[in-house]
């Protein structure tokens, strides 16, 4: 990624009642309102303080429901907000005054969803009592939808938002999916695929896609034109609510353990965010994320946790060693400590080796626990793996026979060591199959552990030092933003600043060359002091594939440049003229 989401703030109003929904609005990006099970709507408006706890404020509560409210959201001109409760109805806010303006009875029970069509003019709910119903903005029901309708409570209903494909799409306890003609209000698709009851359904920005998750842990993604399942995302966690991102093709998931970030086209999971909770015990149970919204931009992601509590994550650029800390803080939190959910077993003083290590980490700082978790899958997970009918899966790939045959015969002469779990480890489709055997047994933690831990180790060569470089670039070489830009000739000078994005070692050579030969000069130019060279020189180490090995010595490198620097100018100073 080339962003981090980080925790910029918090928005805290609804006491400890659930946050059961989120909207913002594109007309006024400071503009977010919540429901929760406190019976009221909050409006907010943010302010992006940089004091976490004044992220924003709320500037109006609205009271009228007699019980929870389950869901909101925010007409698409940002005047109005509609809310739907436990208490059966549905309320229209006028959100300058905090007036209700129309009241909607209809449903018999608790009304679990709401949404606005695409123009405002339309409005769909959901309710406990198996019912589907569409109005007007006067509060008039124009139709209910029961023929063919869910035959279990219906717990979120949406709205596509294209013009040319007009649907309803909603989700049930009763496992299905199914899409509706919004201009006949009959039934177009049933998607079926689901194993356990279902909380969320979101549609795509483009009205193309919905995706679907609940009890069974899986987020399926469905074509809303061709009326089938495309994949499944496992989240191996309760789904309590999906939303798309509105400018990158990215999933997020709120589920009981984490909030989970999946890049569609990879099907891979980019970010994974679990707060850090205080006074929270090993055997109570913390506070999880139950609904999400995007900012309009896609560059902040609001979750509404059952504490109570909206926490803010914003898409920022961290610095290189900021990054790096940031990133290893979430793996620490993830796996090592007290209250990880995923807790891979060590020692509490290797534990406590690595956590002394987040301060300032290196890329070696998990190795003792890379090596204990391998230890501990090759003396048990591999060898019964390599016995389990899903390895045998793969006896009829032809792309890898020699190696299933090779790690066979390791398993029955009784000889397998650690090159046997690399090779695994190392082959993308053996690696597949055996997280698959360790999820059947519910141990595929320490697995995925590892793979965290090596994109992390493979942070220098990438996020890092691209934005290391990116950094001095605009500090010291690019004319437009830096004090006292190095006087580099024009061609390397705008190579270099178009090129950040995709820096290549071969351009910080080529500044460090520049200034080798102005120091061969008779004079070492005035602007060049000690630290400009080691800026220059640093970038250029850092995006050699070892530099990693060498950040664990820096200050000693610091030293050795700035004496060389210093015994170049003596021996410049020293030489007599020719």
């Amino acid at each position: 990624m080339g962003d981090q989401l980080v925790l910029r703030g918090t928005l805290a109003g609804h006491g400890k009642n659930w946050v059961t929904a989120i909207a913002t609005s594109r007309e006024n990006p400071n503009l977010v309102v919540t429901s929760s099970r406190d019976k009221s709507v909050l409006v907010w408006q943010l302010t992006h303080d940089a004091d976490p706890d004044n992220y924003g404020y709320a500037r109006r509560r609205l009271t009228g429901h007699s019980h929870f409210v389950e869901d909101v959201v925010i007409s698409s001109d940002g005047q109005f907000a509609l809310s739907g409760s436990w208490d059966g109805t549905l309320r229209l806010w006028d959100l300058n005054t905090g007036i209700t303006t129309r009241r909607f009875v209809g449903h018999s029970k608790d009304v679990l969803s709401v949404a606005f069509s695409a123009d405002n003019r339309q409005i769909v709910s959901g309710s406990r009592d198996r019912s589907i119903k569409l109005w007007n903005t006067l509060g008039e029901c124009k139709y209910t939808i029961t023929e063919e309708g869910h035959t279990e409570w219906v717990s979120c209903v949406r709205f596509s938002p294209s013009s040319a494909n007009p649907l309803i799409v909603s989700a049930g306890w009763d496992r299905l999916v199914k899409v509706w003609n919004l201009t006949n209000c009959k039934l177009r698709t049933n998607l079926c695929g689901h194993t356990g009851y279902l909380n969320t359904v979101t549609v795509s920005p483009d009205g193309s896609l919905c995706a679907s998750g609940g009890k069974d842990g899986v987020a399926m993604l469905w074509d809303l034109n061709e009326g089938k399942r495309l994949y499944s995302l496992e989240a191996n966690d309760i789904i309590h609510a999906l939303v798309f991102s509105p400018n990158r093709y990215w999933l997020v998931a709120a589920t009981s353990s984490a909030i989970k970030i999946w890049d569609l086209e990879s099907k891979v999971v980019v970010d994974e965010l679990v707060p850090e909770f205080e006074n929270v015990g090993k055997k109570s149970q913390p506070p999880h994320a139950v609904s999400l919204a995007w900012s309009a931009d896609g560059q902040t992601l609001f979750a509404g946790y059952t504490d109570g509590i909206v926490r803010v994550e914003e898409y920022t650029n961290l610095p290189g060693i900021e990054y790096m800390q940031h990133t290893a803080k979430k793996l620490y939190k993830k796996y090592l400590s007290d209250n990880a959910r995923l807790q891979v077993d060590m020692s509490t003083k290797m534990r406590q080796d690595i956590e002394d290590k987040l301060v300032m980490p290196t890329m070696d700082m998990f190795k003792p626990a890379i090596v204990k978790v391998k230890t501990g899958l090759l003396q048990d997970s591999l060898l019964r793996y390599l016995s389990s009918p899903i390895h045998d899966e793969l006896q009829t790939d032809l792309e890898i026979p020699q190696l299933v045959r090779d790690m066979t015969a390791a398993r029955n002469s009784g000889k397998l060591e650690l090159p046997h779990l690399d090779s695994v480890l190392g082959h993308p489709k053996y690696m597949s199959n055996f997280k698959k055997y360790l999820a059947s047994q519910h141990a595929a933690e320490n697995l995925i552990f590892l793979e965290e831990v090596e994109e992390f180790r493979r942070l220098p060569s990438s996020q890092i030092v691209l934005r290391n470089a990116k950094k001095i670039v605009d500090k010291y070489i690019n004319k437009a933003t830096a004090k006292a830009p190095l006087p580099l000739a024009k061609e390397l000078h705008d190579t270099m600043v178009m090129s950040t994005d995709g820096m290549e070692k071969s351009f910080f050579t080529n500044a460090v060359h520049d200034i080798m030969h102005l120091l061969r000069q008779d004079e070492a130019p005035e602007f060049l002091d000690a630290p400009m060279f080691m800026v220059l020189v640093g970038a250029w180490a850092s995006l050699d594939e070892t530099y990693a090995r060498k950040q664990l010595v820096g200050d000693l490198e610091l030293a050795y440049f700035r004496h060389r620097f210093h015994a170049i100018c003596e021996t410049k100073r020293d030489r007599p003229k020719s």
